[in-house]
């Protein structure tokens, strides 16, 4: 099943009215806060999109009447991501500062904070960004690389590699982190063998060995 139209209807600007109130003082009832970061939040809008933020201001603990809510564990960039998320607006554009391990890292952190907090259209445009990641990636041939149109092995080469590290650290992701949404895999598990027709074709173009 193609995940193009998941994807548009999960994008930000779902509420684009919204993306005005993203970090504004007026009306806001809370203050998230992570690391030295403070940004303006709204009760109902984050609730509305997160199971965590719904049950925590739901609840009788003191976090429901607290102005602040603390979010532990996750950079910077990332808290920031999911906080654009949902008050609809654009993700920001990928750091040319980070290489393709760096930014395939960022969108796994960004699902495990989407995961956290129960934010499903969040998990579904990370995983997203990681198939366009995979999509940008140039087809490795399984032909020898002096048959191929390609400048040199050494770009068949980078190219196959590039596209083994990504599936095994979304494979290793699910090992160490023990995550039960498995949206992430399935989609990544999907656009390979989109590209690759069949396992028996993936193992011959990224030489992967049987476990």
């Amino acid at each position: 099943m193609s995940t193009s139209s998941n994807v548009i209807a999960d994008c930000p600007a779902r509420y684009p009215y919204l993306q005005n109130s993203y970090n504004n003082a007026m009306l806001s009832d809370v203050v998230i806060c992570f690391e030295d970061e403070r940004v303006y939040a709204h009760k109902v809008a984050v609730m509305a999109a997160s199971g965590v933020f719904n049950a925590a201001f739901n609840s009788k603990f003191p976090v429901a009447d607290q102005g602040t809510f603390e979010i532990k564990g996750y950079s910077t960039d990332v808290v920031y991501a999911m906080l654009r998320h949902i008050y609809s607006k654009p993700p920001e554009e990928p750091s040319p500062a980070r290489g393709l391990e760096e930014e395939l890292e960022h969108h796994f952190a960004i699902f495990l904070i989407a995961n956290e907090y129960e934010i499903q259209s969040l998990c579904r445009s990370s995983a997203q960004s990681v198939v366009q990641m995979i999509k940008s990636i140039p087809l490795p041939n399984p032909l020898p690389w002096y048959y191929q149109k390609w400048p040199s092995e050494e770009r068949y080469s980078r190219s196959r590699e590039q596209l083994s590290l990504i599936l095994v650290r979304t494979a290793t992701l699910y090992i160490d982190s023990k995550i039960a949404d498995t949206s992430l895999l399935d989609t990544v598990l999907q656009t390979y063998f989109d590209l690759f027709s069949d396992l028996d074709s993936m193992k011959r173009h990224l030489k992967l060995c049987d476990a």
